[in-house]
């Protein structure tokens, strides 16, 4: 698309209408979160897919640690897509429906990560018992009788 035919009035005019549409397209953007919620677990993502809010509530907190763990993946993936609708359709209007459409199309042709398989529970380690210390009690046979020269106050 080239400029070339414009006159000077009308790319203003081009440009104060452009502004006019970016204008607090980045707040917008900024402000944008997504939430997802599931098996007691809810997560709330910004646009780029960093997890800003996690809630658990006691359902959550009785799961297994790999299932609450690949729950809050689901989840934080879910809203993730969720957020990155919204920022595509916050762009729509300043990027048009042409370009909003390829950048929907390259985001979906991206690789999605995988979770990490559980890691499992080590072994418990069989440990010999500790050696019992034997400490000398005090006795009244014990002579305290002397004074130590370091131990009086000069």
């Amino acid at each position: 698309m080239g400029y070339e035919s414009y006159t000077v009035d009308q790319l203003i005019e081009a440009n104060s209408a452009l502004n006019d549409q970016a204008d607090g397209l980045f707040d917008r953007l900024g402000r944008i979160t997504a939430a997802a919620a599931g098996r007691g677990v809810e997560v709330r993502v910004n646009l780029e897919g960093r997890l800003v809010a996690l809630d658990l509530s006691p359902e959550a907190m009785a799961l297994e640690p790999d299932e609450l763990a690949a729950e809050i993946y689901r989840l934080t993936q879910e809203a993730s897509a969720t957020a990155l609708s919204a920022g595509l359709a916050a762009l729509e209007p300043v990027a048009g429906e042409e370009l909003t459409a390829e950048l929907a199309q390259v985001i979906a042709a991206r690789p999605r990560p995988r979770p990490a398989a559980p890691v499992p529970a080590p072994a418990p380690v069989e440990r010999e018992p500790a050696p019992v210390v034997r400490v000398r009690t005090l006795d009244d046979a014990d002579d305290f009788s002397a004074v130590e020269s370091w131990a009086v106050p000069r």
